[in-house]
């Protein structure tokens, strides 16, 4: 090979490693993009709610690599009902982010719009098939939930279902029919179902980043793992920590490999109900070990209502002997759970203590005694006089297997 040729075998290798290294720049300029519009269509301002104390939610997203299509979204379309969304889409790069900004678009309009989760996924669904010349689609999981009731209606178009936490049991999976992706087929019927979370629930939403990371081996993290370490958590009321100790022990199962697909998990703590009236009611173990939360908790909303100190100390203490009640007369060594419900309107704070133990009525033990004629049989009836006397009204009913004692006091 004379020196002409070698010079011009040396310019096409020159001319294709500008090509190659030019190549990389228009990817990494590509990849750089779609990070930003992936990171600028989640939110991630918390506390999410800041003036709602009846629930709270906490997210995160760890991107691989490439980047994927994974998101999430959580909103209010009104004071009462809360819409939490988590999904995949297909592909990687500028046109999976675009594809999720459309689908994240599309699923808040229609959800803003009224319409149930099923229906949501349908009209998504038909306006994604159209024109998807790249031929992508999206996983989706969906739900709204009544902050007034506890009801999660939900809907889920192919994605990973999520694990729910009633508020004294284990995390379990939230079954439901895995209708198809979206943007597959435009004429696909979605199917909803329906489950009461009760005040203390935690649902925890996530993408199959989480249960198909590898290690080392090419063994997935897997369903039973993510469930197991949720569990060993499921007494944890910080929802970073949950959400921080997830990825940490998927960090330390994988280990030295690399990680392919984001990873995305929301937690979700309903803490109590919420009404029109802003009532709140929380549930509890009626045992003496309860009693203090029990007090923390009507403390706490009392103040946060603006109730006056020593207003707050008294029912405190109304309240105190309502649950002791409950705990020696309608349980005993059975034992039950108990909710303690709280309203404060037109100047009048409402207190309603509720639990399934046997009939009960400590209305019953009334008794107006003095204090230098005190006998044991007495003492058994005090303190419903004290709750008397502090009160401006008890009432008591036994309603569908219920023992109801309501107390309200003007401020």
């Amino acid at each position: 090979m004379d020196l002409k040729q070698k010079e011009a075998v040396a310019s096409k290798i020159v001319e294709k490693m500008a090509d190659s290294t030019g190549d990389r720049q228009r990817l990494g300029t590509e990849l750089s993009i779609a990070r930003d519009i992936q990171a600028n269509m989640l939110p991630r301002r918390f506390p999410a709610f800041p003036k709602h104390h009846d629930f709270n939610i906490f997210a995160t997203m760890t991107p691989a690599k490439e980047v994927g299509g994974d998101f999430y979204d959580y909103f209010l379309t009104d004071e009462k009902h809360l819409v939490m969304v988590i999904a995949d889409v297909s592909g990687k790069g500028v046109a999976a982010a675009l594809f999720m900004a459309i689908a994240k678009t599309l699923i808040r309009t229609y959800a803003r719009m009224g319409f149930s989760p099923a229906d949501v996924l349908s009209k998504t669904n038909r306006d994604l098939c159209h024109g998807n010349s790249a031929d992508l689609f999206v996983t989706v999981w969906m739900a709204v939930l009544s902050l007034e009731t506890g009801t999660l209606t939900y809907a889920n178009a192919g994605h990973n279902p999520p694990l729910l936490k009633q508020w004294n049991g284990q995390y379990e999976y939230l079954q439901c029919k895995p209708c198809f992706v979206l943007a597959g087929f435009d004429n696909v019927n979605y199917v909803q179902n329906a489950v009461t979370m009760e005040p203390g629930s935690k649902l925890f939403l996530y993408t199959d980043g989480v249960t198909e990371a590898t290690n080392a081996n090419k063994e997935l993290y897997g369903e039973d793992r993510i469930r197991d370490y949720l569990n060993t958590c499921k007494e944890e009321h910080d929802l970073t920590k949950i959400l921080y100790g997830a990825k940490a022990d998927i960090d330390a199962f994988v280990g030295s490999a690399e990680q392919f697909d984001d990873i995305t998990m929301v937690v979700l703590d309903y803490k109590e109900k919420a009404s029109a009236e802003e009532f709140c009611e929380r549930y509890f173990q009626a045992t003496n070990d309860e009693l203090r939360p029990v007090l923390l908790f009507v403390e706490e909303q009392l103040n946060k209502r603006g109730v006056p100190l020593n207003m707050q100390m008294r029912m405190a203490m109304v309240v105190e002997e309502l649950f002791t009640n409950i705990i020696k007369y309608a349980y005993g060594k059975a034992g039950g759970k108990a909710s303690i419900g709280l309203n404060v309107a037109d100047d009048v704070v409402s207190i309603r203590v509720v639990d399934s133990g046997k009939p009960f009525d400590p209305t019953k033990f009334v008794k107006e005694v003095s204090a230098d004629k005190l006998t044991a049989d007495d003492l058994k009836g005090l303190g419903i006089v004290m709750i008397k006397r502090t009160v401006d009204s008890l009432s008591y009913k036994y309603e569908h297997g219920q023992n109801i004692v309501t107390v309200t006091k003007k401020i």
